[in-house]
């Protein structure tokens, strides 16, 4: 296992965590909600320990085959968080986290509205995180840049509101 490539990111991964949280209360979330939304944003990759090291590492360059396999990690995710007592609510969370606003997300295709407002907070909150940390061949992006895309997949990838609200959080 590459445990140092997979965990490399873990910056990202607490930044996304802290962002989900506070971007829940900023939304009006009491404190437990705003914490199942934090370990949701936390654990929803998980479940990537579960795939092979040659298809987790391989990104958006994977082949169509591999990305069905990649995908399943989020099943995973769901699968191990259910084993914990504390986890049961972020579980629910985490299944959806990885749902497109237009349909087109995974594992299963739900649109708009359908998409649970925690797990839309999470998509967004750790795209934006990771994008914005730096990586070590210093692939990330500023701030701005950041916003920019979070804007250009509005409707598409991310809730077009919960874009500008989180827009506006991140200038609170």
């Amino acid at each position: 296992r590459c445990y140092d490539t997979r965990f490399l990111y873990r910056e990202a991964v607490l930044k996304a965590a802290s962002l989900a949280h506070d971007f829940a209360v900023y939304l009006g979330f009491n404190e437990e909600g705003a914490e199942n939304v934090k370990l949701a944003a936390m654990y929803q990759d998980v479940g990537m320990v579960l795939i092979p090291d040659e298809i987790a590492l391989s990104g958006a360059s994977a082949p169509q085959g591999s990305k069905m396999i990649q995908r399943e990690h989020v099943l995973h995710s769901h699968a191990m968080a259910l084993h914990f007592p504390n986890m049961r609510q972020a579980a629910d969370i985490i299944l959806c986290a990885h749902e497109n606003w237009d349909g087109y997300g995974y594992p299963r295709g739900i649109r708009g509205q359908k998409i649970p407002l925690e797990s839309r907070i999470v998509f967004i909150t750790n795209n934006y995180a990771y994008w914005i940390t730096p990586k070590p061949k210093g692939s990330n992006l500023t701030r701005e840049d950041a916003i920019a895309k979070l804007r250009s997949e509005a409707g598409k990838m991310y809730d077009p509101d919960m874009v500008e609200w989180f827009v506006n959080f991140l200038d609170t």
